[in-house]
């Protein structure tokens, strides 16, 4: 049972690892990676969609 639990443990941290947004990328990046670049208030500008979403543009 424990053996069990430990590879939840590791499915559940690696998912967590996908999910964290990128350190900040170039408008090229984020068109490559299939993203489009959005303004946020307050924030600057910000990849949305594709392989960089959510991170901040550079």
């Amino acid at each position: 049972m424990p053996v069990h639990s430990a590879g939840l443990g590791l499915t559940g941290a690696a998912t967590a690892q996908v999910s964290t947004p990128h350190t900040s990328v170039t408008l090229e990046q984020c068109r490559q990676g299939g993203g489009t670049v959005s303004s946020r208030p307050y924030a600057g500008e910000y990849c949305s969609g594709g392989t960089y979403s959510n991170s901040p543009i550079a």
